[in-house]
């Protein structure tokens, strides 16, 4: 089961009906208004990066467009729980002592 690779296609060989883009920027209209009402209360999120979400997808974009096809999944949106580290966006681990 380790070998099974599902279909690949190369760039180009399929229309792309929905750019990068404009999928990132769809999910983040659908997605914002009720993350900054519920995020607070709900605690369920730390940092919103909806400018770096679009400048990614516009970065995937390009790198598409330019050949740099990196497989199926290149340039989707994805959330991440903040016990990841990531340099420049404050992460709390989960836990309360971490807030600052």
């Amino acid at each position: 089961m380790a070998d099974f690779q599902g279909p690949q296609q190369e760039p180009g060989t399929e229309r792309r009906l929905l750019l990068v883009f404009a999928l990132t920027f769809l999910i983040i209209l659908a997605s914002q208004p009720l993350l900054k009402k519920y995020g607070p209360k709900l605690e369920c999120v730390v940092t919103l990066t909806e400018d770096l979400a679009l400048e990614q997808a516009k970065r995937a974009d390009r790198d598409i467009a330019a050949g740099k096809y990196r497989g199926p999944l290149h340039g989707i949106p994805y959330g991440a729980k903040d016990l990841l580290a990531v340099k420049g966006i404050p992460a709390t681990w989960g836990a309360a002592p971490f807030t600052n």
